[in-house]
């Protein structure tokens, strides 16, 4: 592993699903670490992660918003599992195998590995749950513990640490895919219905314009 290079952090203020959220930027990084975006779908309220390049920008083609990198994964460690919901169109991200082996007795669909945790050394991920999400968007991982209080205090439960990040970013950025016209609504009003497949052989819903939330 290459020598941490340190930086500056920086706060970015956004929102999300009309709540003000702050997420930390750093520069340093390790070359071996594996960046996980966040991604926004505004239509059904899911926050959907990867460290995947092709799968973010097929996403991101569609109508979803990026949402920035989360944090660093290692490239190697514990197995973070990724799960899916086919009857409403949900993902779940989890470091427990029993947690896993559960929801997929109960109709889930293992996608499987969605990235690496560090030991607990590392930069702990925040796990919260929306009571009120009536379908996807239903929890939120986080590196920030302002995002995490903020959160909570709107009524969300923190749930605990998911697992460890190894850091907030890694050196390898790929920059995002240009949109045709950054596909305002305008420009996307007469293709709803589009979906891309996902990494993991999922069909992932693009946005629906025409009934913006």
């Amino acid at each position: 592993m290459n020598k941490l290079k340190k930086g500056l952090f920086g706060l970015v203020s956004f929102m999300t699903m009309g709540i003000v959220m702050i997420v930390s930027t750093v520069t340093a990084y390790a070359d071996d670490w594996i960046n996980v975006v966040r991604m926004y779908n505004p239509n059904s309220g899911e926050h959907f992660y990867t460290m995947d390049t092709n799968e973010r920008n097929s996403l991101y083609l569609i109508g979803w918003n990026y949402e920035g990198i989360s944090w660093a994964a290692p490239s190697s460690g514990g197995t973070i599992y990724r799960v899916y919901n086919p009857n409403n169109g949900d993902h779940h991200y989890t470091m427990s195998l029993g947690e896993k082996d559960n929801l997929v007795k109960v109709g889930w669909r293992y996608e499987g590995t969605a990235w690496k945790s560090a030991d607990a050394n590392g930069i702990p991920i925040y796990r919260v749950y929306n009571p009120n999400a009536k379908g996807p968007g239903s929890h939120l991982y986080t590196a920030n513990a302002n995002e995490k209080n903020v959160l909570t205090k709107a009524g969300w439960r923190y749930e605990g640490v998911a697992w460890y990040a190894a850091g907030l970013q890694s050196g390898n950025i790929t920059p995002l895919p240009t949109r045709p016209k950054d596909q305002s609504a305008e420009d996307l009003e007469n293709k709803t219905g589009i979906t891309a497949q996902d990494a993991m052989g999922t069909i992932l819903d693009g946005i629906d314009w025409s009934n913006p939330h």
